[in-house]
């Protein structure tokens, strides 16, 4: 899953707005496919199918305990929580990759306006530790 630069030229919309439009590409389909691959693995993970006590219908049930009816976790988006985590080196080098050309361009808009990266690591500091 290759991430590829590409090399963009800044865009300043104005009152300190930059867009970088169409900075990086991507076998969006093999992503999307493997990024949805982890989800389900995730999502088996966290809920186990069982039967709803009072109505006898399929049910989930999740590590917590909390049971939800088929039709609810039909509904419930599903979540990737943990896909950064996955061992395998072709997800690592692809996340690594976004990352690194994400800080690339994060680096020219700040030269742009040196403000704007006081203010955000100002604000960083100031923020409680999550």
């Amino acid at each position: 899953m290759e991430i590829i630069n590409n090399d963009v030229e800044l865009e300043h919309l104005g009152s300190g707005v930059c867009i970088f439009r169409n900075a990086f590409s991507a076998n969006w389909e093999a992503i999307f496919q493997t990024a949805t691959e982890l989800v389900d693995l995730e999502h088996a993970d966290m809920y186990q199918q069982t039967i709803h006590p009072e109505t006898g219908e399929m049910a989930y049930i999740n590590k917590s305990g909390y049971l939800f009816t088929g039709e609810s976790m039909d509904a419930m988006p599903r979540r990737g929580y943990v896909i950064h985590r996955d061992s395998r080196p072709q997800i690592a080098k692809m996340l690594q990759d976004i990352e690194t050309i994400k800080d690339s361009y994060l680096l020219e808009a700040y030269s742009l306006q040196p403000l704007t990266c006081i203010s955000l690591f100002e604000m960083e500091i100031a923020l409680p530790p999550s």
